[in-house]
């Protein structure tokens, strides 16, 4: 009786024992097939994204080749068009340079001749002064005790000071031969005593400023007498 007990617990514990094993067996057997899926889909996965890259690898070389294809066939009109814009500034630069330069040497001119000529008028609009003292000085007379006479002498002495200081000189034509180029014939003289076109009076001195003439002087001019061949014959 007791070994019948012992031959059944014996039995239970070798069916439980299988039982176990063929649960272990089937665990594994499922890991393992779990795994390989895995790894197919892994791979699987791999295998599409390295496609979808190589595929867009292409297209985007295709479109570099034909991006390159078209400015090689576009690349002369390009440089054609390039170089038309730089012929035109080249063409700017060099006329505003043209502009600059003519600017500066007329500044330069303009500068020179204020430096030169810049009291022009001041000395026109005295020389009317001087005149008039000189007709004064006529008229009072040469008289040393005259102080009206020896003031007026004395203010043109020092306005011709003035005159000499800024380069005005007067026009010296009286005996001279008649230079049109200073001198304004008013009038005409027959003289005998004179070669015909010699400035026999000074009826207003003319002045130079610098190498300018500020005033014409206004002078007589003598002329020979006409003879009558009709009256000697």
């Amino acid at each position: 009786m007791v070994e019948e007990e012992k031959n059944i617990n014996n039995g239970d514990t070798t069916a439980v024992g299988s039982g176990l094993t063929d649960n272990n067996a089937v665990g594994a057997e499922q890991e393992r097939f779990n795994n390989t899926e895995t790894t197919t889909l892994e791979q699987t996965v791999n295998k599409e994204g390295t496609d979808a890259a190589t595929q867009t690898q292409k297209n985007a070389t295709c479109e570099d080749s034909g991006m390159q294809a078209e400015a090689a066939v576009e690349s002369p009109d390009k440089v054609n068009e390039l170089q038309q814009k730089c012929n035109e500034l080249n063409d700017k630069y060099l006329r505003l340079y043209a502009e600059f330069d003519n600017y500066r040497k007329r500044v330069a001119k303009e500068r020179q001749e204020w430096n030169n000529y810049g009291f022009e008028p001041l000395i026109s609009d005295l020389l009317t002064v001087a005149d008039n003292l000189e007709v004064s000085l006529t008229h009072v007379g040469n008289d040393t005790a005259n102080g009206l006479a020896q003031g007026i002498e004395m203010t043109l002495k020092e306005l011709k000071k003035v005159f000499s200081r800024y380069g005005v000189e007067e026009v010296r034509c009286a005996g001279k031969t008649f230079d049109p180029r200073y001198e304004q014939a008013m009038i005409e003289v027959e003289r005998d005593d004179l070669p015909d076109k010699t400035v026999v009076q000074e009826m207003r001195k003319g002045y130079m400023y610098r190498d300018r003439l500020l005033r014409a002087a206004l002078v007589s001019v003598s002329k020979k007498k006409a003879i009558d061949v009709a009256g000697e014959k």
